[in-house]
């Protein structure tokens, strides 16, 4: 009889461990088409094991503050379209787009701070700072380019009416008036010294704002303008070596000699006179202001 009763108990022991483990792997379906319950429900499920959904599931219906929490990786897999994106409140698609792209249809509003770690914020479809409503400001720490600043259209406009872009080659064009309150204007040319040979000497405007002609003992010295940006302001240092004359290859807007604008006799071995010349063309230059002299012997 205590056989019997070993055998019984070895028996029910090996099927309730089988019946265990069959219940481990198995698969627990529920016809009913919902679960009610009135107090917190908690899914626990192995190390290493998952739940999956395969019909879809709401959270936080608009009629309930239920919340979804997610403590780990959230993987949103196909969200790689506006068909399929996320979509916060029912209508702002947010998705995949490309490789390291995410698209947000819709529009951002940013309260507290936007942090740009690194890459770069790309606006396609335009931006607005500092709206006339705020007082936000927009501080760049690095180099700023404009690249389309190429026209009026397209300029940085300060205040509503004054475009500023660039005009041409190293120009920047200003469609106003420049008020300088506390300061002045430089001009940080250094200078290029230009010596005249054989009787001429080619002044390159473009290069820079101040210039130095130094006579050299040679024979009357003829000046050819190039480069010149038309409405550009020049200033010239003249040097003398003897009594001959520096002269203008173009008088189409100057035709006097230095020495007759200066009003002065400047012949001695390093006279200078100073003048500031306003470009007409390229090659065409005409002197503004007083010339300023400068004799080595008063």
């Amino acid at each position: 009889m205590q056989r019997n009763k070993f055998l019984a108990g070895t028996l029910i022991g090996f099927l309730v461990l089988v019946i265990s483990a069959t219940a481990a792997s198995a698969t627990l379906t529920l016809d009913a088409t919902s679960i009610t319950s009135d107090a917190a429900m908690t899914l626990t499920t192995a190390s290493g094991s998952n739940v999956t959904v395969t019909r879809g599931v709401g959270f936080a219906s608009a009629t309930s503050t239920d919340s979804l929490y997610v403590g780990g990786l959230t993987q949103l897999t196909a969200a790689t379209a506006s068909g399929t994106a996320l979509v916060i409140g029912g209508d702002v698609p947010l998705f995949r787009s490309a490789a390291n792209t995410m698209t947000l249809q819709g529009t951002l509003t940013v309260t507290n701070g936007f942090n740009l770690s690194a890459g770069t914020l790309a606006v396609t479809a335009g931006g607005t700072f500092n709206a006339a409503t705020t007082t936000d400001s927009l501080y760049v720490g690095g180099l700023t380019q404009l690249t389309a600043a190429t026209a009026s259209g397209t300029a940085l406009v300060i205040g509503g009416d004054v475009p500023m872009y660039r005009g041409g080659q190293n120009t920047l064009a200003l469609q106003g008036n420049a008020s300088l309150t506390n300061g002045a204007l430089i001009y940080g040319d250094t200078g290029t010294v230009t010596a005249c040979a054989a009787g001429a000497a080619v002044l390159d405007l473009s290069t820079g704002n101040f210039f130095t002609l130094d006579m050299a003992g040679v024979a009357d010295c003829t000046i050819t303008f190039a480069g010149g940006l038309a409405g550009g302001i020049y200033v010239i240092e003249l040097e003398w070596s003897g009594a001959n004359a520096f002269l203008l290859a173009d008088t189409t807007y100057q035709n006097v000699t230095a020495a007759t604008l200066c009003g002065a006799t400047l012949d001695e071995n390093g006279d200078k006179a100073t003048i500031t010349v306003l470009a007409r063309t390229a090659t065409a230059v005409q002197a503004i202001g007083e010339c300023v002299r400068n004799f080595e012997t008063p």
